[in-house]
């Protein structure tokens, strides 16, 4: 179906509807967030932009020109320019943030004292462990991230068995 003034153009991985000459819709850029959102656009992984194309947005945004007008001209998408000129207004920088490596465990440094615990009492559960974790050292963590971080310390919190073995089969 044809509809007189309305167009769709299609290059490459861009595709654009105008009505009357003017771009309503333009799905590259909704590509892009979808995309980065979970990293990648297409095979290549995502990075950062530059210092100096983040530079030349900024200085386009405090020109006087439109989100929308920016993120045409530089091709990214309209989050990106808000949210770069936002960063920049509250921090002054314009480097982009760090990318992984940098979070660490919160009871890395308290390995010894965990082992303790668990050594004075073997079938200390998870649960109770979370608990001693708040109380005594002052940290929130979940049952999972605890477990998980137990298993990193090599560290384990195996439960005793409260009777003995049956003789005539498994139970």
């Amino acid at each position: 179906m044809r509809v007189p003034g309305v167009g769709v153009e299609v290059v490459g991985w861009r595709l654009r509807l105008q009505v009357k000459g003017k771009s309503v819709f333009d799905l590259d850029s909704h590509i892009s967030v979808g995309c980065g959102i979970l990293g990648f656009h297409g095979d290549i992984p995502m990075r950062p932009l530059s210092e100096d194309l983040r530079r030349r947005i900024i200085e386009a945004r405090q020109a006087g020109a439109g989100s929308v007008e920016v993120s045409e001209h530089f091709r990214v998408s309209r989050r990106t320019v808000a949210r770069l000129f936002r960063q920049f207004e509250s921090s002054g920088e314009l480097r982009p943030k760090q990318i992984g490596g940098y979070r660490r465990a919160r009871l890395a440094k308290h390995g010894r004292t965990i082992d303790r615990w668990i050594t004075r009492k073997s079938d200390i559960s998870l649960a109770e462990l979370k608990k001693r974790c708040l109380t005594e050292l002052g940290i929130t963590i979940g049952i999972n991230a605890l477990w998980h971080q137990l298993r990193r310390l090599r560290l384990s919190s195996k439960k005793k068995r409260r009777a003995p073995p049956s003789r005539t089969g498994l139970t």
